[in-house]
């Protein structure tokens, strides 16, 4: 779209206007300038999204047309948008960056990448929320005060598992079923078998020793 372009000062080398937003199209910005009402286009390296109302300062250099160049003045209470045309790298080779706000910390995209040596994450309550989570990891690590875990499925699939506990309860509420090659259980104390009525079906051998055997 072509620019209303109107000569506002020709006696310097690069023109510079100062004016204010009346409108916000999509192609074009409208600003008044010594009460002229001129079309002006965004700079690139105009980060601030200009907005209605803004006191902005503008360029004809080439004398084609208008470009804002920056925002001098905003009214406060309105928010601040920075904007850009093409992709972006903000780099530092020798110290870091800091992000601090005293409210709220808002990052929103298609896709979050984080490419880091170390990573360190201190907050005092966390909520994650995804439809999906996959993990892959050489080792992990949870130090945890207190665990809980609801779940319609849980699979658990591992070559290894070992497990130590000081104390150990589990109930099942309707079916408890364990299938094994082979199982031993050792009690260095009392092992004791509770139910209503028991069942020890064996194909082969059955041995049951011990130094006294009371049955019934």
């Amino acid at each position: 779209m072509t620019a209303n372009v109107i000569k506002i000062n020709n006696n310097r080398l690069y023109p510079f206007e100062k004016g204010k937003v009346l409108s916000v199209h999509k192609e074009y910005f409208e600003v008044a300038v010594n009460n002229i009402s001129i079309h002006a286009q965004k700079a690139f390296g105009c980060l601030i999204e200009p907005i209605e109302g803004d006191i902005v300062i503008l360029a004809d250099p080439d004398n084609q047309g208008f470009y804002i160049l920056n925002v001098l003045e905003r009214e406060k209470e309105k928010s601040l948008n920075i904007n850009f045309d093409s992709d972006i790298m903000i780099k530092n080779k020798k110290g870091s960056i800091t992000l601090a706000s005293e409210e709220n910390l808002n990052m929103i995209s298609k896709n979050h990448n984080t490419i880091s040596e170390n990573s360190f994450e201190k907050t005092e309550r966390s909520t994650i929320k995804a439809g999906d989570i996959n993990i892959s990891s050489k080792t992990a690590n949870l130090s945890i005060g207190a665990l809980t875990i609801v779940s319609d499925i849980i699979n658990s699939i591992a070559k290894n598992v070992i497990g130590r506990f000081v104390s150990y309860m589990r109930k099942t509420e309707t079916s408890d079923m364990i299938e094994a090659s082979t199982m031993d259980r050792k009690s260095k104390g009392l092992y004791s078998l509770n139910s209503e009525y028991s069942i020890m079906v064996s194909k082969k051998d059955t041995k049951i020793d011990g130094e006294h055997i009371h049955m019934g």
